[in-house]
């Protein structure tokens, strides 16, 4: 297997450099906001960081494996686990893993943030640190979505709240100045919403689209590559779902079809080729219910409970068994599959009888099989 190599220096400026990461530079790649920001709105449904993954249970309990350097498990330590570890943490729906951070809503619609909190990406108005689940000052959450070292939730009166990094403008609050709390958006109506690396990109209830931030790649998908920090509507209706990636974005329509657009160097956008996009381009897949956009790769699930990944795959991140990189949707053997994450790297999917299957890197234990070997197969958590 080809040496696994840092992500090109176009990005490292915007990652932090902890002593771990430092040493791990030449052999790991992080994702976060790439980092198949997938949304997630419901339990039983996983998300990752850098190099740690989260799952809540049917009970609504929470728990947290992988990497811990920065406290992102939750778990009251900075030590890594290689199995799913409970979170102090109840009644959880909804869960999102920035790249050393996670948040996580409760049923009462509060906001619980902890881990890495550089750049105020936890919104708790500072920028310490925190270990364990620590509440933020905003009520009436539905869902929150957090990217690389910003975070954005959705309340329930359709506002839209950022915070975190904003260089890029990313939190879309017409600046560049970051925010250690959560910032309103001139933006109303909104459905859901994905955190990417530098870019963010949320739906609204009339099925039109909006992205902002980073956009050096065509990934807002404006016909541009001209940054914005204010949301800029992207030229497609009908809108079901969003995913933002590290430096792409895909969409799922409300008739099922698929649309990607931005960085494609491994054939991440799906549309047979490694040629970017800078606005929506529909990809030859039908039926689709969900897609999770990754650093180097991309997934989706059907109406069929079938999986299809395509993309990067230099550590069996799409879980066809190979190293191969493949520039179109390519069908997984497994069936059943409810949602899925795509990650750095890895790769979950929970599947309808609620059992979680995760595949890919491994180097420290972000697949929560107990060991750090990478598999080239979806393989069971739990």
């Amino acid at each position: 297997m080809a040496t696994k190599n840092k992500k090109s220096t176009k990005k490292l400026s915007f990652r932090k450099t902890s002593p771990l990461k430092m040493l791990l530079a030449v052999v790991v790649v992080s994702a976060v906001a790439g980092i198949g920001t997938y949304l997630l709105t419901r339990s039983n449904a996983a998300t990752g960081g850098y190099a740690h993954t989260c799952e809540i249970k049917s009970d609504k309990t929470l728990w947290c494996w992988g990497q811990n350097d920065s406290g992102q498990l939750g778990i009251g330590s900075t030590t890594d686990k290689t199995v799913p570890t409970k979170v102090n943490i109840a009644g959880v729906t909804s869960v999102s893993a920035g790249d050393s951070h996670t948040c996580a809503r409760k049923t009462d619609g509060s906001l619980w943030c902890w881990g890495y909190n550089d750049k105020g990406q936890l919104g708790i108005g500072s920028t310490t640190g925190k270990r364990v689940p620590t509440q933020l000052y905003i009520a009436g959450v539905t869902s929150v979505s957090a990217g690389d070292s910003h975070t954005c939730a959705r309340k329930t009166d359709g506002t839209l709240w950022c915070w975190g990094y904003n260089d890029k403008g990313q939190l879309g609050i017409n600046s560049t100045i970051s925010k250690n709390v959560p910032t309103q958006l001139y933006i109303a109506g909104v459905a859901s919403v994905s955190a990417g690396y530098g870019h963010t990109c949320a739906t609204k209830t009339d099925g039109t689209l909006w992205c902002w931030g980073y956009n050096a790649y065509g990934q807002l998908g404006i016909g541009n590559t001209t940054a914005s920090n204010v949301p800029k509507r992207v030229n497609i209706a009908g809108v079901a779902s969003v995913s933002a990636g590290d430096d792409h974005t895909c969409a799922t329509k409300t008739d099922g079809s698929l649309w990607c657009w931005g960085y494609n160097s491994t054939g991440k956008l799906g549309i047979g080729n490694t040629t970017g996009k800078t606005v929506p381009t529909q990809l030859y897949i039908a039926g689709v219910s969900s897609v999770s956009a990754g650093l180097y790769h991309t997934c989706a699930t059907k109406t069929d409970g079938t999986l299809w990944c395509w993309g990067g795959n230099n550590w069996a991140q799409l879980g066809i068994g190979t190293t191969t990189n493949k520039y179109v949707p390519t069908q997984l053997y497994i069936a059943g599959v409810a949602s899925v994450y795509a990650g750095n790297d890895k790769t979950c999917a929970t599947k309808t009888d609620g059992t979680l299957w995760c595949w890919g890197d491994n180097y420290i234990g972000q697949l929560g099989i107990g060991n750090t070997t990478y598999k080239t197969v979806p393989t069971r958590v739990w």
